[in-house]
């Protein structure tokens, strides 16, 4: 695109990192993520739930906190997509702490936790955890 002076926007950028997320090169649209910037393009919601999932996908959780937090401070608030990323992630990992700490802060930010959400946790934790996990959780 570049070398045909076409110069990508933000939808653009988005698509294809949500592509290359789709298709397993995470370091692909990182580097992508890294030209939006450089290109003085400021990242969205969707930019960042399509990193935060591939970096769920590739189990690394430090980047995934760092990108919530990088979202944060950019004054991006996360909202139900977002949290289901970050919930369901913990769930398939088998991280029910980890998707409690996401599930309370969402709950604090006034949402209401989706279909997916709820059958993740139910699920996940009837089979590992069991019930006195799922009474925790509807008590909260």
């Amino acid at each position: 695109m570049l070398q045909m002076n076409l110069v990508p926007d933000r939808v653009i950028y988005n698509a294809l990192i949500h592509c290359y997320v789709e298709h397993g090169d995470v370091q692909k649209a990182c580097s992508l993520h890294s030209a939006m910037e450089a290109q003085g393009i400021q990242p969205d919601k969707m930019t960042y739930n399509c990193l935060i999932l591939g970096h769920f996908k590739e189990g690394r959780m430090h980047k995934v906190k760092n990108l919530v937090n990088d979202m944060k401070i950019r004054g991006l608030i996360p909202k139900t997509e977002t949290y289901d990323i970050l919930i369901v992630g913990h769930c398939k990992l088998k991280d029910f702490d980890g998707a409690y700490v996401w599930y309370r802060e969402m709950f604090e930010n006034g949402f209401t936790p989706s279909v997916s959400i709820c059958d993740n946790l139910i699920t996940g934790l009837r089979e590992e955890e069991g019930p006195m996990m799922l009474m925790l959780f509807a008590q909260k």
